[in-house]
């Protein structure tokens, strides 16, 4: 690496092969050199150069936690809720100065829920504790830092409450893959103006799934096959688009490996889909069966692109990542860092 040998690289017996863990120089561009020899001690070469998770660390979350959700409100990141009983906290990360504040508390716990952004409010829908699952509904404003609560789920209806994912289409939120009181599991569509729900004919069962929306569709990414919320044996590859307009929907290209309990974001009308593991969202956050993998979707030409992985294995479960300009920030209860996709 770089002109310097790495440790223990010599492979005697075909096929020839090396394997490591790389932690430093990371968005660096670096030279691997193989070299060959002969019986006779000939020699021949080949090089190439690669970049290493094109990315550098940031300031950490101040307060460590997993299964929270992460929000982009005027190029600012909030961090709300979470497991290791931070059901109520907010923090705030701005990319510009590399700085967490804490805001105020929300009203309700909130851990393995679903959250969106309807005009600069965080709406926040159910989760719960580990005690109990909750219905409730709230919104953060972060121009006055305060909470209003709002109408909740449906109890009983069929609407997900826990381990469920949220897009938005035309002011409308959608809630949809996760676990409900009464299967099957719906999609579930709350009007913030008018303060209310509606129930679709829209079944989605898979719960740790992401859901991101672009060009009026939702796109439902991953997640596991619907069992029980503490165990996860097939974790999904699949792909998936919900057109509200229709109440149908549509199946594309898979993912190039299952992902559950991830996280996707939108860049420059890509989606980006990252981390995750074959267990359910009660696996501590640092489970060794976290995923590293990273690839990218077109929907432009329904094809995936597998990109460099990530660093660390640790928090890769029921974690957060954001795009802000340009640039794709990964939240985890230890590592914060700053991804460049190019």
């Amino acid at each position: 690496m770089d002109g310097v040998a790495l440790p223990e690289a010599t492979d005697n017996s075909a096929p020839y092969e090396y394997s490591w863990e790389e932690t430093e120089k990371f968005g660096v561009t670096r030279t691997i050199t193989a070299v060959a020899y002969d019986n006779q001690g000939e020699s021949g070469s080949a090089s190439i150069e690669v970049k290493f998770f094109n990315g550098v660390e940031k300031a950490p979350m101040p307060t460590s936690r997993y299964s929270f959700t992460a929000d982009v409100v005027n190029n600012k990141i909030y961090v709300i809720g979470g497991h290791d009983r931070h059901y109520n906290l907010v923090e705030e990360y701005d990319p510009a100065t590399n700085g967490w504040s804490t805001k105020t508390s929300s009203k309700f716990p909130h851990a393995g829920h679903a959250s969106c952004v309807i005009n600069d409010k965080i709406y926040i829908f159910g989760g719960g504790t580990e005690k109990e699952v909750i219905t409730d509904v709230e919104a953060y404003d972060p121009a006055t830092d305060s909470w209003t609560k709002k109408t909740p789920i449906p109890l009983d209806s069929g609407a997900p409450v826990s381990m469920d994912a949220c897009a938005v289409v035309n002011g409308k939120a959608y809630l949809m893959g996760g676990l409900s009181t009464v299967e099957p599991a719906l999609v579930a569509e709350y009007d913030p103006v008018a303060d209310s729900w509606r129930l679709t004919n829209s079944v989605k069962q898979e719960y740790g799934g992401e859901a991101l929306s672009l060009n009026n569709l939702i796109y439902f990414i991953g997640g596991c096959e619907f069992r029980s919320a503490g165990q996860c044996d097939h974790p999904q590859d699949l792909l998936e688009s919900y057109d509200p307009a229709a109440d149908a929907w549509t199946k594309h290209n898979p993912m190039l490996i299952p992902h559950t309990h991830h996280c996707a974001t939108l860049l420059d009308g890509k989606i980006y889909v990252m981390g995750g593991g074959d267990m359910a969202a009660r696996a501590i956050s640092n489970s060794t069966l976290a995923d590293k993998h990273v690839e990218v979707y077109n929907p432009a030409t329904d094809h995936w692109t597998a990109r460099p992985g990530l660093p660390m294995l640790d928090g890769l479960i029921n974690f957060g990542c954001d795009a802000v300009n340009g640039k794709i920030y990964i939240i985890s209860p230890e590592h914060v860092y700053e991804y460049s996709p190019d």
